[in-house]
């Protein structure tokens, strides 16, 4: 008797706990191009190749972190950055030099006003290849814009 009383609360328990209605959450895997963060990083490439370092700013945070791991030789060198820096280096870039970064794949994950995009890129100077990795950009929603707080790259050469 007793084993069909337990028996008979088990499965009211378990029949009450599956007809609870489940509570959607805001954590997201992407993988569309569409979604607001992808559409800046794709805006910051589009002003990076343009030498556009007005419109690059625009894409940051007012002190965002910039950090480089670049992998030559089966050494390791890590380099901290300013936002200044990065936009002085690319605006140094001469004229003459072709540069690209493709990128290959990006991945999207957002949850409650912050995001990550990973892509992975090739680096081309004149055509040719000069180095591979993945860039890792952090955004927070910031005044209804998603905008940049990090960047983070792999370098392989």
């Amino acid at each position: 008797m007793r084993l069909v009383v337990i028996m008979i609360i088990a499965l009211l328990a378990f029949a009450k706990a599956n007809s609870q209605q489940t509570t959607a959450t805001t954590t997201e895997t992407v993988m569309l191009d569409k979604h607001p963060a992808i559409v800046v990083v794709d805006d910051f490439f589009k002003a990076f190749h343009l030498q556009d370092t007005t419109a690059m700013r625009t894409k940051f945070i007012a002190e965002p972190s910039v950090l480089s791991i670049a992998n030559r030789a089966n050494k390791q060198l890590i380099v901290y950055s300013s936002i200044e820096n990065l936009l002085d280096g690319i605006a140094a870039i001469p004229e003459t030099v072709d540069f690209e970064e493709r990128l290959t794949s990006n991945e999207i994950i957002s949850d409650d006003g912050i995001a990550t995009v990973h892509t992975d890129y090739e680096f081309y100077i004149n055509g040719d290849l000069s180095h591979s990795g993945r860039n890792s950009f952090t955004l927070v929603l910031f005044d209804d814009k998603w905008v940049i707080s990090q960047i983070m790259d792999t370098r392989i050469y």
